[in-house]
């Protein structure tokens, strides 16, 4: 991690997040092409959903570094706020050029071609994430979620079970597997 990631991670140990922007906005001044700085700023303001300031920071960063992947997902994930999910997959499209092997990437762009009615797209984006990072559980979760939509209760549930077979602190496989189960009577 670079020397501001542990700055902002102390911040955070301390419950000072409200410290945070100020302290990379100081740190920008003296470094205002500094790519891990626009990064940051760009996450903590997409954190405090600030979409605008977000995508600012994030534009200046690919300005900087056009193959900044984690920049083209981020955008995506803002215009996917604002249910623009044609443009968020356009920019995730992009973040997959540049890193085709990102499961993060994939799963996210998974759920944005769900929300614009690909439903095979957004399977066949599941399934590779899931081929790609296979002890993720957060893969499974979602495809576990992605097959409760789609009232495939049982493929759900495998899902489910399988992303708290991984982490049994993944809190959010639990709930959907309740739901699912409370919607099965059970």
């Amino acid at each position: 991690k670079s020397i501001y990631e542990k700055a902002v991670d102390s911040f955070n140990q301390n419950g000072q997040q409200e410290k945070i922007i100020p302290y990379l906005e100081a740190e920008l001044k003296k470094q205002p092409k500094n790519e891990n700085l626009l990064r940051l700023m760009g996450f903590h303001y997409l954190q405090i959903n600030n979409a605008t300031q977000s995508e600012k920071y994030y534009r200046e960063a690919l300005a900087v570094n056009p193959s900044c992947a984690r920049c083209y997902l981020n955008i995506g994930r803002i215009y996917a706020t604002k249910n623009d999910f044609k443009q968020a997959v356009t920019y995730l499209d992009k973040a997959l050029i540049i890193a085709p092997k990102d499961d993060l990437i994939l799963s996210n762009r998974a759920q944005f071609k769900e929300r614009l009615g690909d439903n095979f797209g957004a399977l066949a984006d599941h399934d590779q994430a899931i081929a790609i990072a296979p002890k993720n559980a957060y893969n499974y979760t979602e495809r576990g979620v992605y097959n409760l939509r789609q009232n495939y209760a049982a493929l759900a549930l495998a899902d489910l079970n399988k992303a708290i077979s991984i982490d049994p602190n993944n809190h959010q496989a639990y709930f959907y597997r309740a739901r699912l189960n409370l919607e099965k009577g059970d």
